[in-house]
């Protein structure tokens, strides 16, 4: 083995241990989570790279960047190092949400209830998902089951909930059950293709591939702040809109660019 190789490699592998560390530590101080689940906002929507647990931004050096994108940083997030929890913005895109025309000439009241409501649907007003461990056949044999990550995903849809952002699949439920509208008409392909690629697949590492932030719009946002803390509403005589712009941030984890020629992928872009 050459020397240069030699040292690529220790550096690779102090990079992994280091970040392997701070995933420890993360881990330690998430555990009261299993009791508490209490609901936070995702802040990193727009940001080049963010968690896939938190939503949170994060800042990669130039080392862990050509790292993440190495086939190393491939096989380590295959085995839920780090480098899996590291998503990065695949692209953005905005659609236009309409309630049914239906609740035009109803009342305020019926028209603010329909929102509120929406917002629910859509997730905002959801729980935490509850952590696990994640799956000893997935982590090294090296790591020991104290030490193994967590994951914070949804088993079955691979979506984090209680972030306050709309979730892809339950807005594909609310087009799909006539609760809204959507002015785009790419938008039912491109949601199946979000939720198809964030479902985990036993065959494709069981663990999502894509992550989406999407936080509401004033709307909703306000309607889901009220359920949840039971504020008065100040506004109740007024018709609140019933049409809105939804921006939604896709990411992508290290693993979504071994199936790159995935038809879902292909339908998303």
């Amino acid at each position: 083995m050459s020397s240069k190789a030699s040292g690529k490699r220790k550096a690779d592998a102090a990079l992994s241990g280091s970040r392997m560390a701070g995933k420890k530590k993360s881990n330690e101080n998430t555990l009261p989570m299993l009791f508490k689940r209490e609901c936070t906002f995702a802040s990193g929507a727009g940001h080049p790279t963010i968690s896939l647990s938190t939503g949170e931004p994060l800042r990669l050096t130039e080392a862990e960047s050509g790292h993440w994108a190495s086939n190393a940083g491939g096989k380590a997030a295959a085995h839920r190092g780090w480098e899996l929890d590291a998503v990065r913005l695949l692209g953005s895109v905005t659609l236009r949400i309409s309630l049914p025309s239906s609740l035009r000439d109803a009342c305020p009241a019926a028209q603010r209830s329909a929102l509120q409501d929406l917002a629910e649907n859509l997730g905002l007003s959801d729980m935490p998902t509850r952590p696990r461990v994640a799956d000893r056949k997935w982590v090294p044999a090296r790591v020991k089951d104290a030490d193994r990550p967590l994951e914070h995903w949804d088993f079955q849809s691979g979506e984090v909930r209680g972030q306050g952002h709309v979730l892809p699949s339950l807005l594909l439920d609310a087009l799909y059950n006539g609760d809204v509208t959507c002015d785009e008409p790419f938008a039912a392909d491109m949601l199946e293709a979000v939720a198809a690629l964030a479902r985990p697949d036993k065959k494709l590492w069981a663990t999502p591939l894509v992550r989406v932030l999407a936080p509401p719009p004033p709307p909703l946002a306000h309607f889901a702040k009220r359920h949840k803390a039971a504020t008065p509403d100040t506004n109740a005589q007024h018709a609140p809109p019933l049409s809105f712009e939804l921006r939604l941030h896709v990411y992508a984890t290290r693993l979504l660019l071994y199936i790159i020629a995935h038809p879902a992928v292909k339908a998303m872009l």
